[in-house]
């Protein structure tokens, strides 16, 4: 998990920009549960499955929406420097 969270972390936007659009593919042939689903998945990987992405879309939609952005959050820099100490 460390590692997979250093290394977003370490990335540029574009290159973070790039890695998620290669992680989900071709996102205009994706529907919005099935980007989710494919978030949540990267989401889970990332943190070894606790929770799964199972778990992840089992919340509500704006839940899950919040559980997003509060994890991509968390991979900020000053973030995760502070967690990590």
């Amino acid at each position: 998990r460390r590692e997979e969270l250093t290394r977003w972390a370490d990335m540029t936007w574009e290159q973070g920009v790039q890695a998620l659009e290669t992680e989900l593919g071709d996102e205009d042939q994706c529907n919005g549960e099935e980007l989710a689903r494919k978030l949540a998945e990267l989401v889970a990987r990332t943190v070894h499955d606790t929770p799964s992405a199972d778990q992840i879309m089992g919340l509500p939609g704006r839940i899950r929406a919040a559980y997003f952005g509060w994890f991509v959050g968390q991979m900020r820099p000053e973030h995760l420097t502070g967690a990590m100490s």
